[in-house]
């Protein structure tokens, strides 16, 4: 008795071992395509074109204009980046450009009495708004020392020094230039200036547009990562914009079972998340190389091993209503 019921218990263990590996076979069959005398039910996952949005400035986000499920147009800005300080650069490049542009023509055509009276009087305005710009620093620099104001304050009072420095330097240029008068190499270095000052000024504007993220793309929003007064680095995607009218499913067929598929194809397709509707998909591309061995060969038994190949299968989601990641289910009947 004793030996029959372990005989038993072996063959209850045997019986299980083979419907597990039956289940295994079975499952392994509706994610992968088999023969093509077989019907062939697989499975994938809903794709679409997707592109990340990344910042070309580093900095704090000071606007996220958008949130995950917004429809977005190719253009429309995004985030907006803290530009405080760009935005006072970009006054500096301006003002030296015109400074270098009002040089270079008074170096040009010459000077009237007039136009001699106007430049001092350009000078001493300019004068007058650095002498406010260094006191209101000089004031502003005591607050921090004190701990009462915070530094991104005096960053942009330092900047605005610099700006009325800047202003105040080229009036003095100028006025000097029309006092004196200008030879053919003033002209040429004037109009030199203008050049370098234009460049400088195109660089900062760079900047500042930059400042202002814009969708690449139209679409959705399908990835928000950052909020409003985040810090973020060059490169770092904040949102992800998926065109959900661009949805594909790629299934893996085996080698054996490829040749049920065909481009231009029309398949139907169900989807989990779209119960009781079946897709018109349609076969747009087969892979040309396999995508990886889905079957092992016994070697003993002379088998070769068999390979899957990927074949993308495009839908029509005008509706919007299937979305990337929802499962896709396909069955197509053996050929005959």
């Amino acid at each position: 008795m004793k030996i029959a019921g372990k005989v038993l218990v072996g063959l209850f263990i045997v019986l299980v071992g083979a419907a597990l590996l039956f289940v295994t076979l079975h499952r392994s069959r509706a994610t992968v395509a088999g023969d093509e005398a077989q019907p062939v039910e697989i499975s994938g996952s809903l794709e679409a074109e997707e592109t990340d949005v990344n910042v070309k400035i580093p900095g704090r986000v000071a606007q996220m204009l958008v949130d995950e499920g917004d429809e977005v147009t190719a253009g429309q800005v995004i985030a907006v980046m803290e530009a405080d300080n760009i935005e006072a650069k970009a006054n500096l490049a301006k003002a030296a450009l015109a400074a270098a542009t009002f040089q270079y023509e008074k170096a040009r055509n010459g000077a009237r009495p007039q136009q001699l009276e106007q430049a001092r009087e350009m000078m001493a305005q300019a004068k007058a708004g650095f002498d406010l710009a260094q006191s209101t620093y000089n004031r502003l620099s005591l607050l921090y020392k004190e701990g009462v104001l915070a530094q991104q304050k005096l960053d942009v009072a330092g900047t605005e020094l610099e700006v009325a420095r800047a202003r105040y330097n080229a009036a003095k240029e100028q006025y000097d230039l029309v006092r004196e008068g200008a030879q053919k190499e003033d002209v040429e270095s004037a109009a030199a200036l203008v050049r370098q000052a234009q460049a400088a000024s195109d660089e900062v504007q760079t900047y500042l547009n930059d400042a202002k993220v814009k969708a690449p793309i139209g679409g959705t929003v399908t990835m928000k990562a950052v909020t409003g007064g985040e810090l973020v680095s060059t490169g770092m995607p904040i949102v992800t914009i998926s065109d959900l009218r661009d949805i594909h499913v790629e299934v893996k067929v085996r080698e054996t079972a490829l040749g049920q598929f065909r481009l231009g194809q029309i398949v139907p397709v169900k989807v989990l998340g779209v119960p009781g509707k079946v897709y018109r998909g349609k076969v747009y591309n087969i892979g040309a190389k396999p995508s990886y061995a889905t079957e092992r060969a016994y070697q003993e038994k002379g088998e070769k091993d068999l390979v899957a190949f990927g074949v993308k299968i495009k839908l029509d989601n005008s509706d919007l209503k299937l979305r990337p990641g929802m499962t896709a289910l396909i069955s197509l009947a053996p050929r005959k």
